[in-house]
């Protein structure tokens, strides 16, 4: 039989294979690359564009095809528990790796560490090896940031344009003050896409004291007279309102930063922006969602709102002009009480009362390409109007959370038979956000395990694919799938919805830099 693959122009042959990886199906590529020479020349560039962690290198020394290998890792990701091994045999290791371009460092964390092992297991120091010419993107997620790292990457990484940090504690951050940091940058001119972070939560009124310690109003200034790409401080960048002519407001593309009312009337500058992350620190001003709403290339919009506002219809609905959505996202970071819960949950915005299913249908109809779609709204509608609505409009979407009233119940079901005819849309969805608070019977132990069981059986046929399902405490407690009815992998990992929307960070390290 011809192999019809190997007919195919190259660069079909290349889609097929990376919409393999795209679609999370990464480990068949491995089995691919065995067919013949051709696939292997094909695979082979893919598979090892990334490496999640060293081992595959590792196993493959003696192996002929090792420099095939090598010469084809661009990015290395060091994190969880493979983090300290696979440093360990870098600093043993002599690789040579020519095309190296990114590397990613995320340690593993570890409650109840001694300062002894917490040195060891949080250094970056074993990385140094790894740092060369090549390199044009470092990121780092709670290692210790020392000046030996930053004189390490200008000194080996002279062409350095991206630099990612999350420090996750104060005492991550080592003899490093806002002068030398704002020097550092000075001497990086090629740096054009900056992230500095520490927890990423910050509360409504107050900076965190690390990034004021690091970040300096003259740091900002000099950052802001770049032509920067990427620009995420947790911080009020109070310049952005007094940009001018400055070329930042044409060359930036993601911006996550926290705003005040004074800057929302500068957003429109920056058209040209796809990622607008924001934090909302006070109370919400009628500038902010028609300023918005003006970015029509917008890819991903995320706004968090520090004090809980009441939004308006006709605000929300200004949303419907931004079609290039692929992530949407609101919600607050206020915490605090619900009758229904035992603990202090995050808590859901407000909405005008006009803000009803159609509203929300004519909403996610303006986002045919969206793929994750977070409202955290206090409503209370038609669950089973609102998840058909997103499954007729959003059939790509994968991280599903429309708030704590949409039940799945309601959603999926009645009298114990499906309702929506285009469940098979829902395939994609890997994470969801729902309640499990219907259905009209007694709550004796017998008829909860019976309703669980039937509910199960319609999110296996909805959802296939999900990994992550956030339920209300008390059903979560008896959620139960049965693994041989479980189409996928494994089973789904369940939350309680008090986890919400910390949630997310569950979705591909999305919530890394909040």
């Amino acid at each position: 039989m011809a192999d019809l693959y190997s007919q195919l122009p190259a660069e079909i042959q290349q889609t097929i294979l990376q919409v393999l990886v795209d679609g999370g199906e990464k480990k068949y590529l491995a089995a691919a690359l065995r067919v013949n020479k051709s696939w292997f020349a094909n695979c082979v560039p893919i598979l090892y564009r990334t490496l999640p962690d060293l081992r595959a290198i590792f196993g493959a020394v003696g192996s002929p095809n090792l420099d095939t290998y090598i010469s084809n890792i661009c990015h290395i990701v060091f994190e969880g528990g493979c983090y300290t091994e696979d440093l360990k045999k870098v600093k043993d290791t002599s690789l040579e790796l020519p095309n190296l371009r990114f590397i990613s460092v995320e340690p593993p964390f570890v409650p109840g560490r001694t300062k002894r092992n917490y040195e060891e297991e949080y250094s970056l120091e074993p990385i140094f090896p790894l740092l060369r010419p090549s390199v044009i993107a470092f990121s780092c997620i709670g290692g210790i940031l020392t000046r030996e790292l930053l004189t390490a990457l200008k000194e080996k990484c002279p062409h350095l344009e991206k630099l990612e940090l999350k420090f996750m504690r104060s005492r991550n951050v080592r003899n490093i003050d806002e002068d030398y940091l704002c020097q550092w940058f000075r001497d990086m001119p090629s740096v054009h896409s900056v992230s500095i972070f520490n927890l990423g939560n910050i509360s409504n009124g107050h900076r965190d004291e690390l990034i004021e310690k690091l970040v300096s109003d003259n740091l900002v200034s000099d950052l802001l007279d770049r032509p920067l790409k990427t620009l995420g401080l947790e911080c009020y960048p109070e310049e952005l309102g007094r940009l001018g002519g400055k070329e930042i407001v044409y060359s930036l593309r993601d911006l996550r930063v926290v705003l005040r009312q004074n800057i929302f009337g500068s957003i429109p500058r920056f058209r040209h922006l796809d990622n607008l992350h924001v934090r909302i620190d006070g109370l919400l001003t009628e500038a902010l969602f028609p300023s918005i709403a003006s970015l029509v290339h917008l890819k991903s919009l995320r706004i968090i709102f520090g004090v809980l506002p009441t939004l308006k219809t006709e605000d929300i609905m200004l949303l419907s002009n931004l079609h290039a959505l692929k992530r949407l996202e609101i919600r607050s970071s206020q915490k605090g009480d619900m009758s229904y819960k035992d603990k202090d949950v995050f808590l859901p915005i407000e909405v005008s009362e006009s803000f009803d299913e159609d509203c929300f249908h004519q909403l996610v109809s303006s986002f045919l390409n969206m793929r994750h779609l977070f409202l955290f709204f206090d409503w209370a509608p038609d669950s089973f109007r609102v998840v058909k609505s997103v499954a007729t409009a959003c059939p790509n979407v994968e991280y599903l959370g429309l708030g704590y009233n949409i039940d799945i119940h309601e959603s999926l079901m009645k009298e114990k038979k499906p309702v929506l005819p285009c469940l098979k849309r829902f395939a994609p969805v890997r994470k969801i956000v729902m309640d499990v608070s219907g259905g009209q019977f007694r709550k004796t132990r017998r008829n909860i395990e019976e309703f669980i069981v039937t509910v199960s059986r319609f999110i296996i046929q909805a959802f296939p694919t999900v990994h992550h399902i956030a339920l209300s405490p008390d059903y979560r407690k008896n959620f139960l799938f049965d693994p041989e009815e479980w189409p996928g992998e494994g089973e789904p990992i369940l939350l309680d919805l008090d986890t919400v929307p910390d949630f997310e960070t569950y979705h591909e390290g999305a919530n890394k830099w909040w």
